[in-house]
């Protein structure tokens, strides 16, 4: 069952529904999702209570720096409205309340949220590193496949993860078969 649980949620991550920008689909979703992902990396969170806090706004914004370079800034609030269309985020204020609201500043944020929530499956999912490092994947190669590797040399992805992507991009093709072939023959021993 997890492992159709796993699937269910990478195919998530991989459709997000995105409003257009002047620069194309929105990267706001994604962006969050990547930020949210490293914060629970970061911050050790056991209880699926994620912190919306200045940590996670500014990582927010060194991500969308990394990889969304068409536009300086991005408005982190968005997200946290719109990621609920996707059915397993939700915000909880300070009452105890679901919200239903879109936050018009982060100064609003602070004043109202309490915490953000995933699905608890999802949840049990991001707490193992190597499903979160599936996430992260999926979501560069989904949504910011030129610019990944901005995020790739500025994060804590394991070391073979960020060297079999260097060398797929540094590599000719020839070369990447045979290295592909030397790593497949190892992971299946």
């Amino acid at each position: 069952m997890i492992h159709s649980t796993l699937e269910f949620y990478l195919l998530k991550f991989a459709r997000l529904k995105r409003g257009g920008t002047t620069y194309g689909l929105a990267p706001h979703k994604p962006l969050f999702l990547l930020s949210l992902i490293d914060e629970l990396e970061k911050k050790r969170i056991t209880e699926n209570k994620i912190p919306i806090d200045i940590s996670l706004f500014q990582r927010f914004q060194e991500n969308w720096e990394n990889l969304f370079p068409k536009q300086k800034t991005g408005d982190v609030t968005q997200p946290l409205h719109f990621l609920k269309s996707e059915g397993f985020w939700t915000v909880v204020e300070l009452s105890g309340n679901i919200s239903n609201q879109k936050y018009s500043s982060k100064k609003q944020v602070f004043k109202k949220v309490a915490y953000g929530q995933v699905d608890d499956a999802l949840f049990n999912l991001l707490m193992l590193q190597e499903n979160r490092d599936l996430f992260k994947m999926v979501v560069l190669d989904t949504y910011f496949p030129l610019t990944k590797t901005n995020y790739l040399h500025n994060s804590k992805l394991p070391k073979m993860f960020s060297e079999i992507e260097l060398q797929f991009f540094e590599e000719e093709q020839s070369e990447y078969k045979v290295s592909l072939k030397k790593t497949e023959g190892y992971v299946q021993n």
